[in-house]
């Protein structure tokens, strides 16, 4: 989509976007290459599950597995917030940071 990072550094790694995919120096993937709404449109077609589930799936279920639930991944008092408004065709409208 044009909005991707062409590199960025995490932790002692240098990351850069290389033939569509995140590597860094040694060519190991670095990250994901996928907006986050894509991952959504793609766990509800290939998993056939609805959109609540796909949302959970990116949102808290990660945030839990990562051990951050009590900062991020759930829309409640205190905790990061960060939105991705869509359209009934899944295309991103907005993206709000509070």
């Amino acid at each position: 989509m044009g909005r991707k990072k062409q590199q960025f550094d995490w932790e002692n790694l240098s990351i850069k976007m290389t033939e569509g995919f995140y590597r860094d120096g040694n060519g190991n993937l670095g990250g994901a290459a996928i907006s986050m709404i894509d991952a959504v449109k793609n766990a509800m077609q290939y998993l056939n599950i609805l959109l609540q589930e796909a949302v959970e799936m990116s949102t808290s279920r990660v945030a839990k597995a990562i051990k951050m639930d009590k900062e991020i991944g759930y829309i409640k008092p205190g905790y990061n917030a960060r939105f991705v408004l869509f359209d009934d065709e899944m295309k991103e409208v907005e993206s709000l940071i509070f």
